[in-house]
């Protein structure tokens, strides 16, 4: 993600800008103690929306014959061979802005993509040619989990009631992919 394919990253050096210059009017027009507490509080905003810029411009996925890989902004590195992903899509949230996605069942692990990403249609391109491709609008109130549990056929978790817990053979820990259930 860059300045150019994101242009509100924009806005986030203009508040930081604001915060600065609010506390200099602080030291202007308060105390120097208020002054000093509004200096305080700028510069720790301002690190804190320094830091979430920079780790989003860092952010980065690549492509290649294999799979797909990601630079999460938490600096994390995920890859899936493309094998692996059972779903991918397009989804135009009623509110918010749109994203494409991609799902490994063998996982359990769904990765939301900004459109915010430079070469994203060449992106929703590679992943209608390799993976399973959707397109939907995303009603209000719903989530992308939920709508892709609607689309996979994979009963939602938070329905189960006890009387299904018991039907199942009963309400023991089990163990399954890995995960605890």
């Amino acid at each position: 993600m860059t300045v150019r394919s994101n242009p509100r990253i924009i806005l986030l050096f203009l508040i930081i800008l604001a915060l600065f210059v609010v506390s200099v009017l602080g030291f202007i027009f308060l105390t120097a103690l208020y002054g000093i507490i509004f200096l305080a509080v700028a510069l720790f905003l301002s690190f804190q929306f320094v830091r979430f810029a920079i780790s989003h411009i860092r952010s980065h996925l690549r492509t290649d014959d294999e799979g797909i890989s990601f630079h999460m902004p938490t600096n994390e590195e995920e890859h899936f061979d493309w094998g692996e992903l059972t779903h991918s899509g397009f989804c135009t949230p009623a509110k918010g802005r749109p994203f494409a996605f991609v799902y490994s069942q063998e996982r359990d692990r769904l990765i939301t993509i900004p459109k915010e990403y430079e070469e994203f249609d060449a992106l929703l391109g590679e992943l209608q040619a390799r993976v399973v491709f959707t397109n939907f609008e995303l009603p209000p109130d719903t989530t992308i989990q939920a709508k892709l549990r609607e689309i996979l056929g994979i009963p939602d978790p938070s329905e189960t009631t006890e009387t299904d817990v018991e039907k199942e053979g009963g309400d023991d820990l089990t163990e399954a992919n890995g995960r605890i259930e």
